[in-house]
């Protein structure tokens, strides 16, 4: 990989900017400075603005994004889906909270949801480029807890939340069967609120689970994935967060 290209990607400057860098002599590679259009090999050790970077060899950064998603997204990256959340990753700059050349890099980097949120909920979803990443934070092997706030369309009580709590029979469409769901950690928060938290991840689980009880959700946020929380990211908006 190319020097500038490099660098840019670990989002120093632009690759023009790193060019006149590199002719300023504040670039070097292994202590010695750097020539323009130089091709680094596995093992370089580049210095610039302070910064020491390894180059692993490794072509594509990879990217996690914390985005609170508003409803009416869908989480997919099929174009054939209007409201697609890749589309609204790529178009709204606006909505990062970052710098412009780090929304540059994310916005050309093809990236996928880490497990979903249905169109009518919204809250904490994460998207990455990282698929190892991905599987240790999905794969239901890895039990990774996911929390919620749900509100019901009717009141709800003590008896609701045990029953929940315990385990729901719910039938999932996609594969035409019926299960019980896992026990869970409930909480009544008031008359129609309740949180719970889960590490099964059936499609639209919650509401068939509200549904099953004689209830029905009219409100469902999600406001943890494992470590990660969206924290203060106001809704619509999306930004970079550490990869653990």
């Amino acid at each position: 990989m190319r020097i500038n290209k490099y660098l840019a990607l670990q989002g120093i400057a632009s690759r023009r900017k790193i060019d006149a860098l590199i002719n300023s002599g504040l670039v070097l590679i292994n202590g010695t400075k750097a020539e323009l259009g130089t091709v680094l090999e596995e093992g370089d050790s580049v210095k610039c603005q302070g910064r020491i970077f390894n180059f692993t060899g490794d072509t594509q950064e990879k990217f996690l994004i914390a985005f609170n998603k508003p409803p009416g997204l869908v989480c997919t990256n099929d174009t054939k889906e209007k409201n697609n959340i890749y589309y609204y990753i790529k178009t709204n700059p606006n909505k990062f909270i970052g710098t412009e050349l780090r929304y540059q890099l994310i916005s050309r980097t093809r990236l996928f949801s880490i497990g979903r949120l249905d169109k009518e909920s919204r809250g904490l979803i994460l998207l990455t480029n990282d698929g190892e990443l991905s599987q240790k934070l999905s794969h239901p092997k890895y039990e990774k807890e996911k929390e919620y706030i749900v509100t019901c369309e009717k009141e709800i009580n003590k008896d609701f939340i045990k029953k929940f709590s315990s385990g729901v029979e719910i039938y999932i469409e996609d594969s035409a069967r019926t299960v019980i769901t896992q026990k869970t950690r409930t909480k009544l928060i008031n008359k129609k609120t309740f949180s719970c938290v889960l590490q099964q991840g059936y499609k639209r689980q919650i509401r068939l689970m509200v549904q099953a009880l004689g209830n029905k959700v009219t409100d469902l946020v999600r406001i943890r994935i494992s470590d990660y929380r969206f924290e203060d990211l106001a809704e619509g908006y999306f930004t970079e967060s550490l990869l653990n």
